[in-house]
């Protein structure tokens, strides 16, 4: 691939869409309510914006917004001049997943929980020199890689997110 050059007046914005909706439910009932089971799970799906060429150039008189994107020089450096602020996020996808189960009309019964979150960091990556500017950087869980890395701003801040991951479970009745 060739060479990629991006130059705004008033900024570059590279944001993800995320959609999150049910994968999978059902419920099952028996005899009078001698027993259930219901399940759940939730998922976000997210697609990100991926910028790759043998050298990427960003130039801009604005911001740089990134959520979650790939800046990848694959043979050759990765140039960013940013006049404004550069925002390097990342996106979160959570997967969720709920059940309960229950007999002798709701006398046993058991449910669990789970939380499980990942995350996709801006990627600023290069075979040669990775060159940042900026009035300041902030990145959340951002990766910034090369043979020689230089970043140039007022104020650097650049940080891991912590993840929610949980669960639980009860259980009640006999036996519990």
């Amino acid at each position: 691939s060739g060479d990629i050059v991006m130059k705004a007046k008033k900024g570059l914005e590279f944001k993800a869409r995320t959609n999150t909706y049910c994968a999978e439910k059902w419920t099952e009932s028996g005899f009078l309510g001698f027993s259930s089971k219901s399940y759940e799970r939730w998922e976000t799906q997210k697609a990100t914006c991926n910028v790759e060429g043998k050298n990427v150039t960003l130039l801009t008189d604005g911001d740089l917004v990134s959520e979650g994107t790939d800046f990848v020089a694959t043979n050759g450096n990765l140039m960013a001049d940013i006049k404004g602020k550069a925002f390097l996020y990342d996106v979160v996808t959570t997967s969720k997943t709920y059940s309960s189960k229950s007999s002798w009309w709701g006398i046993n019964s058991s449910e669990s929980f789970k939380q499980t979150q990942s995350t996709k960091g801006t990627l600023m990556k290069s075979t040669g020199i990775t060159f940042l500017k900026a009035k300041d950087i902030k990145g959340i869980s951002t990766d910034i890689i090369g043979h020689d890395v230089i970043l140039d701003a007022d104020n650097i801040d650049l940080r891991r997110r912590k993840l929610q991951n949980k669960s639980r479970s009860k259980s009640r009745g006999f036996g519990a």
